[in-house]
């Protein structure tokens, strides 16, 4: 299961404040006679979350079959990707950015 820490505020992966889920997609590329895997694991905002499953679906779709343990494994890393996908989309987000209590923090030019 991904990280699910309340105390994170911010994206782990483009740094925005913003609410964020914690989320678990696994990757292999076939490679004929290898394969390469990997998994992303972290707590990250919801354009992130859409922006890292579809990156990861296309990878398994074209090249994540074309080894002979792919064939078998491509496919259940296909599914366990899209569940988790879609019990993080539909889920409540974890971390919450910070509350601003007040007016908003007004950006002066340098001087």
């Amino acid at each position: 299961m991904a990280l699910s820490d309340p105390t994170i505020t911010h994206c782990m992966k483009c740094g925005a404040p913003a609410e964020t889920w914690p989320i678990t997609l696994h990757q292999n590329i076939g490679m004929i006679a290898a394969h390469q895997r990997s998994i992303f694991q972290g707590q990250i905002c919801k354009g992130c979350v859409h922006r890292e499953y579809w990156k990861k679906f296309a990878i398994l779709v074209t090249i994540g079959w074309t080894s002979y343990y792919s064939i078998v494994i491509g496919p259940v890393l296909l599914v366990l990707n899209t569940i988790n996908y879609v019990k993080t989309v539909s889920s409540k987000p974890v971390g919450l950015p910070p509350r601003h209590d007040g007016p908003a923090p007004q950006l002066l030019p340098p001087s």
